[in-house]
């Protein structure tokens, strides 16, 4: 679902450039879909680390997708959508860093 979401959002990121004029408005949301190629790269490494058992591993990549919806929530400023779905996708990122310290026995 996480992935799902990041495909919807990079989506809905795309359109906002491409219905904007505001060359700023385009600089901004061009790294929000760079951030978010990060997400998804860091969601798949935790799927492959969470099949290893690798759950530091796991765990590290979480965070990497908080930072990066994050980083992408500051420059979406005014597009409520995205930022919802930043959200989910930091909240979701929390559910796994969760689940990966209990995997590793941390808990």
């Amino acid at each position: 679902m996480a992935h799902v979401n990041a495909f919807d959002t990079i989506t809905l990121i795309n359109e906002i450039i491409r219905n904007s004029s505001d060359p700023q408005t385009h600089q901004r949301y061009s790294s929000c879909t760079m951030d978010y190629t990060d997400v998804l790269l860091a969601l798949s490494q935790a799927k492959e680390s969470y099949s290893s058992g690798n759950y530091s591993d796991m765990n590290f990549n979480a965070a990497v997708v908080t930072k990066d919806v994050k980083d992408c929530d500051i420059k979406a400023y005014d597009s409520s959508q995205v930022r919802i779905n930043n959200q989910y996708l930091a909240d979701f990122s929390m559910i796994i860093m969760i689940l990966s310290d209990f995997l590793a026995g941390k808990y």
